[in-house]
C-alpha cells in the first residue's frame, strides 16, 4: 500500500472509486457516504482539478491510498475561506469497504492531519452519521471531541439519522 499525494493522472482512478462508494451507499445508505449517485468524468475531473488547486495554493491537504494501481482510500482537509477562519480545516475520508478495519483510517487520518497541522490549520472540523460508531472511535482516537448533534439531519433511504458534529483543537 502507498499513501501519497493526488494527482491529476487520477481522473480515471479517481472516478471508479467514487463510484464504487456510490454503489456502497445503494447497498447501505446509513454507511455515512455522502455521494448518492454515480459520477461522470466532467464532474470527477471538476472536483479533481478543485482539490488539486487546494493543494498547490495550501488551502487543502490531501493523501490518497493505492493498492496495486487501484486508489482504495482518500482523505482530505480544506482550509475554511480567507478571513478570521483559515486557521480552520474541515475533514472528511473514504475507505472502500474490503479496506475498511485494517487500520487504513488510521494511517490517512495520522498524515493528513499532520499536513494540516503544517500548514497552520490548527482547528479541524468533521460531521458524521450518528450511527457510525466505528469511524467515531477512530475520531476520538484522534482527539476529536463532539460538540453537537443534529437528530434528523440526513434522511439515508428517507430515513432520518442523526449528524454528529467534532472538532480537534491542536
Amino acid at each position: 500500500m502507498v499513501l501519497r499525494a493526488p494527482r491529476p493522472s487520477d481522473l480515471d482512478e479517481m472516478l471508479r472509486f467514487a463510484n464504487c462508494l456510490v454503489r456502497e451507499k445503494r447497498m447501505n445508505p446509513g454507511l455515512g457516504i455522502l455521494m448518492d449517485r454515480r459520477l461522470n468524468r466532467k464532474a470527477e475531473a471538476k472536483f479533481l482539478d478543485g482539490l488539486l488547486t487546494g493543494v498547490r495554493t495550501k488551502d487543502a491537504v490531501s493523501v490518497t491510498a493505492e493498492v496495486d494501481g487501484r486508489i482504495v482510500g482518500h482523505t482530505e482537509v480544506r482550509r475554511q475561506p480567507p478571513g478570521d477562519v483559515r486557521h480552520v480545516g474541515r475533514f472528511g475520508i473514504a475507505i472502500l469497504q474490503e479496506y475498511r478495519g485494517k487500520g487504513l483510517g488510521k494511517l490517512l487520518m495520522g498524515t493528513v492531519l499532520e499536513q494540516a497541522g503544517a500548514l497552520g490549520m490548527k482547528l479541524i472540523t468533521l460531521e458524521a452519521y450518528a450511527n457510525n460508531e466505528a469511524a467515531l472511535r477512530l475520531y476520538r482516537s484522534f482527539g476529536f471531541k463532539e460538540f453537537g448533534r443534529l437528530g434528523g439531519g440526513v434522511r439515508p433511504g428517507g430515513e432520518p439519522l442523526g449528524l454528529v458534529y467534532m472538532f480537534r483543537q491542536s
